[in-house]
């Protein structure tokens, strides 16, 4: 029979110790596997639900403008003119009605403002599209920009504002659907001559994906959008504080594609942005921006060129995340009014 050396103290110890960084190594990839889960469980329920909602409910009155509701009566907007603090209203109004759907049976709330120019319905509209987590009081900014010369179509989004929230969010992939029932509506009570998108955000995300394969859209407007979601996600995840930001931003959107049985990252706006062919783009950053990944304006800006696509970018150093309007204001009107003077007309 073979010879087996008798054990020693050393030969045990090794052994031991090897055992021991067996199991330490097991207990940090179990921890490891926990810690991404948990984030991409949470993360993807926020992606999917913002965490927190805008509490506006201003309306075009607020401006001294009139406007027509879609798809919901104008009368209960007499409830909001009561609320004493328009920017923390305890309700958004009336639901919307199920006149204006989206193609899932989503319904959609929004505004028409006419122009205080009377440019009349056929004349160049602009469609604005809110961030995650806001809604369409607060694009009132830009609905007091815009409408001295343009009609002005402001939504919200699903599960946002006085939209239905039966489907979650999915950063731009099924909001589409949205504005798509809204340009219909647009084509089937006012026949614009041209229409533009302005995004803000998610907001940007969608228009951006829809300019890809809508040829109604004729100029687009792109307000602090991110070059992909995985990389907003992570700059989310750094700003909170939380480790590992690049795995955890994979598995906040593994967590998204089983949650919603959406790929979000489809719609990525560096890669949507080379397939708008001859529609203009205008590309508007914060220079304090830290929400979006690194050089979000840059990046975007050669993606668009790369593809020969006509693109101009413009940063406000000042401001943050959405917040351009507010930081440049002087600035953002020249860049806005002067950009769709030029692709729509006055």
């Amino acid at each position: 029979m073979p010879w087996e050396p008798p054990a020693t103290a050393t030969s045990d110890r090794r052994a031991r110790i090897g055992q021991w960084v067996s199991f330490a190594l097991a207990a940090i990839l179990v921890a490891l596997l926990a810690y991404l889960a948990y984030v991409g469980f949470v993360g993807s329920g926020q992606l999917a639900d913002a965490p927190g909602h805008s509490a506006a409910c201003g309306t075009p009155a607020d401006l001294g403008l009139a406007y027509e509701a879609i798809n919901y009566e104008i009368e209960n907007d007499e409830e909001l003119a009561a609320y004493p603090d328009h920017a923390a209203c305890p309700s958004q109004g009336a639901p919307a009605e199920d006149a204006v759907e989206a193609s899932d049976g989503v319904r959609i709330a929004g505004w028409y403002v006419p122009a205080t120019s009377d440019i009349g319905p056929e004349g160049p509209t602009v469609v604005l599209l809110h961030g995650w987590g806001s809604n369409k009081s607060n694009m009132l900014d830009l609905v007091e920009l815009l409408a001295p010369s343009y009609n002005v179509v402001a939504i919200d989004l699903r599960r946002h504002g006085q939209s239905s929230a039966e489907q979650p969010t999915t950063q731009g992939v099924t909001e589409q659907r949205d504005v798509v029932a809204v340009l219909d509506w647009l084509d089937a009570t006012k026949r614009p001559g041209r229409v533009a998108l302005l995004g803000v955000s998610l907001g940007g995300a969608t228009a951006l994906a829809l300019t890809t394969h809508d040829p109604r859209v004729a100029a687009l407007i792109l307000d602090s959008t991110h070059p992909t979601l995985q990389g907003a996600v992570q700059a989310r995840i750094e700003e909170a504080g939380y480790p590992l930001s690049l795995p955890a931003s994979w598995g906040v959107l593994m967590g998204g594609l089983l949650r919603t049985g959406t790929d979000m990252t489809s719609v990525d706006p560096d890669r949507a942005i080379r397939r708008v062919g001859d529609v203009p783009v205008l590309i508007l950053v914060g220079g304090e921006d830290t929400s979006i990944g690194p050089d979000p304006g840059q990046r975007l800006l050669a993606a668009a060129e790369a593809a020969g696509v006509d693109a101009t970018l413009e940063v406000c150093p000042s401001a943050g995340h959405a917040g351009l309007v507010d930081a440049c204001p002087d600035d953002y009107r020249s860049w806005v009014l002067g950009f769709l003077d030029s692709a729509l007309g006055s």
